[in-house]
C-alpha cells in the first residue's frame, strides 16, 4: 500500500474541498477548526493552516476574529476560471494515446447517455457531469494534471 506523503494540511484541504463539493459545507457555512481537527483527530495547526491556504485561494473568507467561512462564488470567478479549465482539459486530450481514445469515446458516449438521464436533478446531473470530465481527464495518466484540474474546478464551485 502507497504511503501518502504529501503535508498534513494538504490531506486536510482535500477532505475540505471533498465537503464543499459534496454540499456539507454550503456557501456562508462557518468552518469550526477545532471542530475540524476533532473529526479529522489532528491538531488545530494544520487545520489551520489549510484553511488559511483555502482562504488565500478564494474559496473560504476570512473575518476577524470570527474565524473561516464558506465564500460565495462570483460571476467573474467563474468567467476567470472556465477558460482554464478549458485550455487544461483540451490539453489533456492531446496526451491521450489513440488507441485509449478509441475505447474511451464509446466509455464517454456511454457517461453522456446516463448524464442526459438526470438533466431534470441538478445534483445528480453535477455528479454525472463531474465523473465525465474525471474520466476523461483521467485516460491522460497526468496526476499533477488531474491535481490541478480538480483544484481549480473546486474553487470554482
Amino acid at each position: 500500500m502507497p504511503f501518502d506523503r504529501r503535508p498534513l494540511r494538504d490531506l486536510i484541504v482535500t477532505d475540505i474541498l471533498e465537503r464543499l463539493e459534496a454540499g456539507q459545507l454550503p456557501v456562508g457555512t462557518r468552518v469550526d477548526e477545532r471542530v475540524l481537527a476533532n473529526e479529522l483527530q489532528v491538531s488545530r495547526t494544520p487545520v489551520r493552516e489549510a484553511l488559511s491556504l483555502l482562504a488565500y485561494e478564494g474559496i473560504l473568507e476570512t473575518r476577524v476574529g470570527k474565524g473561516f467561512w464558506v465564500a460565495p462564488l462570483t460571476a467573474k470567478d467563474i468567467a476567470e476560471t472556465y477558460p482554464i479549465i478549458l485550455a487544461l482539459e483540451s490539453y489533456a486530450v492531446t496526451q491521450i494515446r489513440p488507441d485509449v481514445m478509441k475505447q474511451l469515446a464509446a466509455e464517454l458516449r456511454a457517461a453522456a447517455d446516463a448524464m442526459e438521464q438526470v438533466a431534470d436533478s441538478p445534483a445528480e446531473a453535477q455528479q454525472a457531469d463531474n465523473d465525465w470530465h474525471r474520466r476523461l481527464v483521467g485516460q491522460a495518466e497526468n496526476q499533477r494534471l488531474n491535481l490541478l484540474l480538480t483544484r481549480i474546478k473546486q474553487s470554482a464551485g
